[in-house]
């Protein structure tokens, strides 16, 4: 809607792509790019450190029973494991958070959106039915 059709109008207020929702979605997320940029990549890096566990189990196994110094094997396996499961965890942890700030921030910028427009709205209309 023009700035010169609006009742009030807001400074500074943010404009969005209205030409679908899916542009709309778009236009909201890319405000926040970086955030959005970052959960993908700690996300594939926590599945990338999950999957890596099962993997460097099985190489344990093999060294365990093919080794000549088995206690060696198993520490140095063990060690690698927590360290995979904390590197999961924590990736995990990150990813999770940065898509609760950018869900929490989206849903805030959808709402003040919503108050702008209305803040647009003519009340004449509204004052002649009642």
């Amino acid at each position: 809607m023009p700035v010169s059709n609006r009742e009030f109008t807001v400074t500074g207020a943010h404009s969005y792509n209205h030409s679908s929702a899916v542009h709309w979605i778009v236009s909201h997320l890319a405000r926040y790019w970086q955030r959005a940029a970052l959960f993908l990549i700690t996300s594939v890096l926590a599945n990338i450190c999950f999957s890596t566990v099962s993997v460097v189990t099985g190489s344990a196994f093999n060294n365990v029973l093919h080794s000549a110094s088995p206690r060696t094997q198993i520490l140095h396996a063990a060690l690698l494991l927590v360290g995979l499961v904390l590197a999961t965890a924590s990736f995990d942890l990150v990813a999770r958070m940065l898509v609760q700030v950018v869900g929490k921030r989206f849903a805030r910028d959808a709402r003040e959106e919503l108050y702008i427009s209305l803040l647009g709205k003519s009340q004449l209309s509204l004052t002649a039915v009642g």
